[in-house]
């Protein structure tokens, strides 16, 4: 049963042999009323060996492992109900800003990886003021890649975009220090989506990706949600639906693959990538985040490249030398012909 991963939970063995998993969770008395059963994987096995009069002892084993998420608070939780309602019966009139441009074949990129727009940092930068500088820094990227006049955007926003799930806790129930309430940061970071899928609308054709990350699993859904509703009549912008692990993009000799990281290690992603794309390509190119650092490592036939987070720290990553870590935002541009053309961060 994993249920936090940095404290160790011991219990009195139980006499009574657990089955099921209704079993486990009486045994660790679990209030089922303050976890979703995300997954349940339930292994049995038989181990023999010879008795005393030479007899064959077979000795039934049984292993039930339960991964639990905390559940959503209930204002959180009406509150996505009740915005959900509003957007299904009256979604918005969205204009189109598209531009004509010639078919030239280039892809523009733009990641937002780890923004933690909530967390309560070393500087204690207003929150209002973080929200801006993702937005100011994003239309400086929209400048610089509008000169290559491609033709397609790439918007991905990979997990943590929000420091905490509920309860000022992430999906692994971590306490966090947030600056603001749960209700501002929903709301308010909603909206700078909205604004920052506007601006690339402008530049070029948008297909936007969000992903869960380990901070925030419950409100990136709702949020994904929440952007596909808004934009659902726009032709120019397309969010990608669905709950995905990791995202693989075909841009024709280069194919991307977006993952926020936390439940992969490095060296196995190339193996991933291969097998879940089942084809051989010229180039791949995987980006991953989660630890908040920019490198680069290059596998046979892949490059797994991890990207720099939109954060600022806080009172752990300061202890823990993070500060010397910028806050900044990624962009690329592929061509068709010949991969990768262009690539930069941008300091917030």
């Amino acid at each position: 049963m994993e249920k936090n991963p940095l404290v160790i939970v011991t219990w009195p063995l139980s006499p009574k042999r657990v089955l099921t998993k209704e079993d486990l969770l009486e045994t660790l008395k679990i209030d089922i009323n303050q976890f979703d059963i995300q997954r349940c994987v339930v292994n049995k096995w038989d181990t023999s060996m010879k008795g005393d009069n030479n007899e064959v002892i077979i000795s039934e084993n049984y292993q039930i492992k339960l991964y639990l998420l905390p559940k959503m608070t209930e204002d959180m939780k009406t509150a996505y109900q009740i915005l959900n309602e509003m957007l299904s019966q009256n979604p918005p009139e969205v204009a189109s800003y598209h531009k004509d441009i010639d078919k030239n074949g280039r892809l523009g990129s733009i990641f937002l990886p780890d923004a933690h727009i909530d967390k309560l940092d070393i500087h204690r930068t207003p929150f209002k003021k973080k929200l801006s500088g993702i937005k100011d820094a994003v239309k400086r990227l929209l400048d610089k890649i509008d000169r290559y006049g491609v033709e397609q955007l790439l918007y991905g926003n990979i997990g943590d975009y929000f420091n905490s799930d509920n309860s000022h806790k992430t999906t692994k129930w971590t306490p966090q220090e947030n600056c603001v309430s749960e209700m501002d940061a929903w709301k308010y970071g909603a909206e700078l989506q909205f604004e920052i899928i506007q601006l690339m609308k402008q530049v070029a054709h948008v297909t936007a990706v969000f992903m869960e990350g380990n901070h925030d699993w419950h409100k990136l859904q709702y949020l994904r949600d929440i952007c596909a509703i808004y934009f659902k009549n726009d032709e120019n912008v397309n969010v990608i639906q669905g709950d995905k692990e990791r995202f693989y993009f075909p841009r024709w000799i280069t194919w991307l693959w977006l993952t926020h990281g936390a439940n992969a290690k490095e060296k196995d992603l190339p193996g991933l990538a291969n097998a879940e794309m089942k084809t051989k390509h010229s180039i791949i190119e995987i980006f991953k985040w989660h630890i908040h650092q920019n490198k680069k490592t290059q596998f046979p036939g892949a490059l797994v490249e991890t990207l720099p987070a939109a954060w600022y720290p806080g009172q752990w990553e300061d202890n823990n030398w993070y500060w010397t870590v910028k806050p900044s935002i990624s962009w690329f541009v592929h061509w068709k012909k010949t991969g990768r053309e262009a690539q930069f961060i941008e300091n917030l």
